[in-house]
């Protein structure tokens, strides 16, 4: 940790950027819903069902049970009811902490260390029975963190993670697996571990089994080591099972005589097999040409689909894109999608110069196959929004385009929100997670969502209903609209109603345009300095108000206005034209 030696006061206790970004308003960290549960009586009726029917065959409403789920981190095949729904593992969440020592302030981004170990050991959850049942499957790998990691503050540095880590067995002790149990669940158990008798054929060494207060029960298992499974990794891990309102008995039934009875070791060839994919992935992703430096965002997105069917992840050299899809040509669009990113990258690059010493450099983007998927994800409170970033998480997630529109016009809409969404994303993670005053951050984001990108040739029209609402929204304010514009904040960005947060777009779109495109024909270029002039005070730790003073320092905001109408006006139409044929500042 860098500093003076002192106290370290954290000034700031939770993230101050929690903001979302998306194209139609932003609000605090969305959070997953709870799980949707039947009744009691239902559900025990259906896994009373379920323990009479025999292995292979039970599932909810007297359906069979799925195909096999295969596990490669722990070699093992899962039966899962059929209609067991994959719940998409969210990134780890960062803050950011000011912390003080008397002389100077300074900034870090921790995680929460419970968060980041529970992600590591976790492989895949589910939703079952018409969502009445959570499952839940682990590693037991780590040992939980202890309270006290670092007793400054809650959160700790990730490398402090790392390197905690690296140096403690796995659990293997009953107090151990008592620990891991009670960590991993967020409760302490009722009982336990108790030992079970395997059931037959399932090829397990240990079957243990946690109990809660709340009816939930977590089993820990392993494989016997014999020649026929000398190729399984030699992993202990966890099944954690939550249905509220249901007799702990069935719960049980459903685990020890169906769920377990139906479990397998994954096959040699099996091993072989996903091994080979698992390379071949890190090296390179289907349809796009060459190979991606490995990194830990890039690996983490990997892990946190592999255990959930119909998802699948593509990459570029900057970005890992997930989705389940599943029209015909998702991949294909997919790949276009990350090409086009790619190329934006680098107009991103050139008007936001990324200036952070960091690592957060391969950026997350997540598309659902429909919207019901997209609400559960980002909440109730974004469900009208075509896209969000969340900075919190470092991902980019795009609501799919459902309904009539034809296969065209909905690949534009996505493209257009990844566009304005992955500037967001860009800029957070390129300043080393700052948050960009509103003006210069939504101006460049709806700037960017109509890029013309062809053959890698990056354009940025004139965005012509943009245009139309901005002049608009000058003819009915004649006074100067830009001092005020240039103060405000992201609650007043996006407050008032639904015109008016689209005349602040379009202001934020015309203004970014005129400096952009428009300043630099006028004589002296008088407005050339106010990026770089921004830019450099964000660099060196100011506030967005001292950036925003610092970038329009000795500039006439009068004169700046008149500059700017005139541009929009019908007489500036020649040097609008002018502007599309000179390059971009």
């Amino acid at each position: 940790m860098s500093g003076k030696s002192g106290p370290f006061l954290p000034n700031i206790g939770n993230p101050p950027r929690a903001l979302l970004f998306s194209r139609f308003g932003t609000a605090e960290d969305a959070t997953m819903p709870g799980m949707r549960i039947l009744s009691a009586i239902a559900l025990s009726l259906l896994l009373a069902l379920s323990a009479s029917a025999g292995p292979g065959t039970a599932t909810a409403a007297g359906g069979r049970l799925s195909a096999p789920t295969p596990i490669a981190e722990i070699g093992a095949k899962f039966l899962l009811p059929a209609d067991a729904a994959p719940i998409p593992i969210r990134p780890l969440q960062t803050r950011t902490w000011t912390f003080g020592n008397g002389e100077r302030s300074w900034e870090e981004n921790r995680v929460n260390p419970l968060e980041a170990w529970r992600l590591r050991e976790l492989l895949g959850e589910w939703e079952c029975m018409n969502r009445a049942l959570r499952l839940s499957i682990a590693r037991v790998a780590l040992p939980p963190p202890p309270k006290d990691l670092d007793p400054r503050c809650d959160d700790v540095l990730p490398e402090a993670l790392d390197e905690f880590f690296s140096s403690r067995p796995a659990p293997s002790s009953p107090d151990d697996l008592r620990r891991w149990a009670a960590a991993f669940r967020g409760a302490e158990p009722s009982a336990g571990p108790l030992p079970l008798s395997p059931p037959p054929f399932a090829r397990l060494a240990r079957l243990d089994r946690l109990d809660f207060a709340d009816g939930s029960a977590l089993y820990v298992l392993a494989f016997a080591r014999t020649p026929a499974t000398s190729h399984l990794p030699q992993a202990t891990f966890a099944v954690l099972l939550r249905a509220h309102g249901v007799p702990a008995d069935r719960l049980r039934a459903f685990a020890e005589q169906q769920l377990f009875a139906a479990l397998r070791p994954i096959s040699s060839q099996e091993a072989s097999a996903a091994a080979s994919a698992s390379r071949r992935a890190a090296a390179a992703s289907p349809g796009l040409s060459g190979s991606f430096r490995p990194h830990p965002t890039r690996e983490a997105a990997h892990r946190s689909i592999a255990a959930q069917k119909n998802w699948w992840a593509i990459d570029s050299e900057d970005y890992v894109l997930l989705s389940d899809l599943h029209d015909g040509n998702a991949k294909k669009m997919a790949r276009d999608l990350l090409e086009k990113l790619q190329d934006a990258r680098g107009i991103y690059a050139k008007m936001a110069p990324p200036f952070a010493a960091t690592k957060d450099d391969v950026s997350v983007v997540r598309i659902f196959d429909t919207e019901e998927e997209y609400v559960d994800y980002v909440g109730a409170a974004h469900k009208n929004t075509c896209g969000l970033y969340v900075p919190s998480r470092r991902e980019l997630i795009i609501r799919p385009i459902e309904g009539a529109g034809g296969r065209a016009n909905k690949y534009a809409e996505i493209l257009s929100t990844a566009l304005h969404e992955g500037f967001h994303q860009f800029l957070h993670q390129g300043t080393g997670n700052a948050n960009a005053s509103v003006w210069l951050n939504e101006g460049h984001a709806t700037l960017f969502e109509t890029l013309s990108i062809h053959h890698h040739r990056v354009e940025i029209p004139e965005d012509k209903g943009r245009m139309h609402r901005l002049l608009t929204v000058l003819k009915a304010n004649p006074d100067a609209v830009l001092p005020t514009f240039l103060q405000m904040d992201y609650a007043q960005y996006y407050a008032g109603t639904h015109e008016q947060v689209l005349g602040h777009y379009a202001l934020g779109w015309g203004f970014t345009y005129f400096l952009r495109r428009g300043a630099p024909l006028l004589r002296g270029d008088p407005y050339a300095a106010v990026f770089p002039r921004y830019f450099e005070a964000m660099k060196n730790g100011a506030s967005n108000d001292e950036a925003t003073r610092a970038a329009f320092e000795g500039i006439d905001l009068a004169r700046l206005e008149a500059d700017f109408r005139a541009f929009f006006s019908p007489q500036g139409s020649g040097n609008r034209n002018k502007a599309l044929r000179t390059p971009v500042r």
